[in-house]
């Protein structure tokens, strides 16, 4: 994050933060509005708040895959269990696609010295993405940062 929006960030906290804007929670009218507002409750640090909206707009919109995306997005690094539960059930109901696939593709990738175990499931998932039809370029991308991120030997990931 830069000098200048850590700044804007610490502002925006002394100025009342984002709870200045919960009267407007009630005016939510799109998948898309619940998603801009949690990302901005993302960058202010308030994950609870942020997961608690997508979970309503879920509640409104059960077969975004958008908003899916974005809760297992904050779930990721802190809930790994429940952001895998978020995926098996995205791909249980027919919605999951390239963007849900990348996004729990690139907690692997997030992780660092991935067991042999996690990576076998990073590259089982890919290799279900590329089944599917929904692999680009960005899962592929992901999958090299998860190889390098990988705590195998370079020997070993020749054969992988």
């Amino acid at each position: 994050m830069s000098f200048k929006q850590r700044n804007k960030n610490r502002r925006f906290r002394q100025n009342g933060g984002f709870s200045q804007y919960e009267p407007l929670y009630e005016k939510l009218k799109t998948a898309k509005d619940y998603s801009i507002a949690a990302k901005k409750l993302i960058r202010q640090g308030e994950f609870e708040k942020a997961a608690s909206l997508l979970r309503e707009g879920r509640e409104h919109w059960p077969t975004n895959p958008f908003l899916v995306s974005q809760l297992i997005k904050i779930y990721g690094p802190y809930k790994f269990r429940e952001a895998k539960a978020l995926f098996e059930e995205a791909k249980q109901k027919g919605i999951a696609d390239d963007v849900t696939y990348n996004t729990v593709l690139n907690i692997y990738a997030k992780r660092h010295n991935l067991s042999p175990q996690d990576l076998e499931k990073a590259q089982k998932l890919f290799e279900e993405a590329k089944q599917k039809g929904i692999a680009n370029e960005v899962s592929y991308a992901t999958m090299l940062n998860i190889y390098a991120n990988s705590s195998l030997s370079p020997q070993d990931l020749e054969k992988a």
